[in-house]
């Protein structure tokens, strides 16, 4: 669905690395949203999956904080 919608967004607190590499390819770092919702998450490990994936810091900043700011409006 989120790569024929434009409007419809990832969020991977349940995934693994491989589940997120798949995501940034195939939609795309713009449609991804970092979560800490899910009880079973480390953010310690989360952070290391997101930074072994070797996007660029803009890429990086985008699924860590800048979509969802921009999705919320949090004007942060």
């Amino acid at each position: 669905v989120a790569k024929l919608c434009k409007n419809v967004y990832l969020e991977t607190s349940w995934s693994g690395i491989l589940e997120k590499l798949l995501f940034t390819q195939i939609i795309g770092p713009d449609r991804i949203l970092y979560g800490s919702d899910f009880i079973h998450i480390n953010a310690a490990v989360e952070l290391f999956q997101y930074r072994s994936l070797n996007l660029s810091d803009e890429d990086l900043e985008k699924c860590l904080f800048h979509n969802a700011n921009k999705i919320f409006k949090l004007k942060l």
